[in-house]
């Protein structure tokens, strides 16, 4: 299974904590980036 890690900016323009999931279409982020990470922790964009 995948894992993945998503970046991104609040409304306000503040960075939020890298969030890792396995399943990334279950958040409604606004501004976001979705890595995919590899089993060495590598990230790929997605």
């Amino acid at each position: 299974m995948a894992k993945f890690c998503i970046t991104g900016v609040k409304k306000k323009g503040q960075r939020f904590s890298p969030i890792y999931t396995n399943h990334p279409e279950n958040y409604n982020i606004w501004r976001d980036t979705v890595w995919r990470l590899d089993s060495e922790g590598n990230k790929t964009k997605e």
